[in-house]
């Protein structure tokens, strides 16, 4: 599995909802996709200019794929007309494991 984590900060409420709005497209596509886990944007409680996007692919394949499609192009392409800083960093989920051992832990 991999996980990927990318945040964009906007610079105006406007250009945060033109991204939140192309958002919405790409994230319905994206779900359908072979090997997509998990596809979500989120928009940063205490900053609404800062959108998060959490990733979870089955394999790099999958990601390789998704970078193919017609919908992440015309994102990329909505993407262009707002000026913005973007950050992303993926990760390699093979020490995936449950949380409720350590939720158990914290309970006692």
């Amino acid at each position: 599995m991999l996980i990927i984590i990318a945040e964009m900060v906007v610079g105006n409420a406007s250009d945060a909802e033109k991204l939140s709005a192309a958002a919405v497209e790409v994230a319905t596509h994206t779900r359908k996709e072979a090997g997509c886990v998990h596809y979500t944007f989120s928009r940063d409680v205490d900053d609404g200019n800062i959108i998060r996007v959490i990733e979870l692919w089955q394999d790099e394949n999958a990601i390789k794929a998704h970078m193919r499609t017609p919908h992440l192009g015309k994102f990329i392409e909505q993407l262009s007309s707002i000026e913005m800083t973007t950050t992303a960093t993926m990760f390699d989920g093979i020490n995936e494991r449950d949380p409720s051992s350590l939720m158990s832990e914290l309970a006692s």
